[in-house]
C-alpha cells in the first residue's frame, strides 16, 4: 500500500506556500512522499513528484485533486498549512475508511447565501466539513472528485470557497455508503477563525501562523498545554495570548 501527501498550487505565490508547508511535513513525518500539482515546471526541491496542469482556476484543480494522486491512501493539505505533529496515523485510518475528514470547530454553512445552499440540498443546520485537510482512499477516485468538481462549478459564481461543495460531496458519499473517519479538530486548527489549540495539534491552517512568530510561541509553550491528569487544555492562541 502506498501513502502520500498532495498539494495543489497554481501560481508562484502558492507554490512557495506549499513548499514551506511541505518542509514542515518533512520535519514531522519522516519518509513521507509528497506530490505537488502545479502549473509551474520549475517547482521541485522538497517535493517527490510534480504533476503539471495547465494554468487555470486553482479550485478547479483542487476539487479534482484525486485524479492526480498516485497513492493508495492520500492526505490533501492546503498550501497555507503548517504541520507540527506526525501525520502518518491518517494512513492507518484510510486502510479501513474511504475518507477522513474534519468537522469544523465552528459551523459556517448558515453564513452562505441561502440560494447556494438549496442548490446542493443543504441548509444552515447541516455540518460544515473542512476542505483544507482531508484524507481519501483511491477507492473513491474518480467518483468523489467528479461530483465535487461539478458541485463546485454549480455555485462558483455565488460562492468562490470550496467548503460548501465539499460538505455536499461528503454527505453524498455517506449516503452512498462510503465509510468516513471523523478526524479530531486538531487536524485543522485555524486560530484566526477563533479555533482553540491544545498540546495535540497536528496542523495549523493559517499563513500568518508562520509569519507572526505564533508558531514559535506555540512550540515553546506546547508542554504547558498538556494535562497529565486528564484531557489537554484548550486555549485561544495568537501572538498576544501564548508567549
Amino acid at each position: 500500500m502506498s501513502n502520500g501527501i498532495i498539494y495543489c498550487a497554481v501560481g508562484d505565490k502558492f507554490v512557495k506556500m506549499a513548499a514551506r508547508s511541505a518542509e514542515t511535513v518533512r520535519e514531522t513525518t519522516p519518509g513521507a512522499q509528497i506530490t505537488l500539482v502545479t502549473d509551474k515546471e520549475s517547482a521541485g526541491g522538497v517535493f517527490d513528484e510534480i504533476a503539471l496542469v495547465p494554468p487555470g482556476p486553482n479550485r478547479h484543480v483542487k476539487t479534482n485533486i484525486g485524479v492526480y494522486s498516485s497513492y493508495d491512501s492520500t492526505l490533501y493539505l492546503d498550501c497555507d498549512t503548517i504541520v507540527v505533529s506526525d501525520l502518518s496515523p491518517v494512513f492507518d485510518f484510510l486502510q479501513d475508511f474511504d475518507l477522513a475528514v474534519v468537522l469544523s470547530q465552528r459551523s459556517r454553512l448558515k453564513y452562505y447565501p441561502p440560494n447556494s445552499l438549496t442548490v446542493h440540498g443543504l441548509t444552515g443546520e447541516h455540518p460544515h466539513f473542512a476542505s483544507g485537510v482531508f484524507g481519501f482512499s483511491s477507492r473513491v477516485v474518480p467518483d468523489f472528485f467528479d461530483f465535487w468538481l461539478a458541485a463546485y462549478k454549480r455555485t462558483q459564481h455565488v460562492v468562490t470557497f470550496d467548503q460548501l461543495s465539499f460538505s455536499a460531496t461528503i454527505l453524498r458519499a455517506m449516503k452512498q455508503g462510503r465509510t468516513v473517519m471523523p478526524l479530531p479538530s486538531v487536524w485543522n486548527v485555524r486560530p484566526l477563525w477563533g479555533d482553540s489549540v491544545c498540546a495535540d495539534v497536528k496542523v495549523f491552517h493559517t499563513p500568518q501562523m508562520d509569519q507572526d512568530l505564533s508558531l514559535q510561541a506555540y512550540l515553546s509553550n506546547r508542554e504547558t498545554l498538556d494535562n497529565p491528569k486528564g484531557a489537554p487544555r484548550w486555549v485561544k492562541h495568537g501572538k498576544r495570548t501564548v508567549r
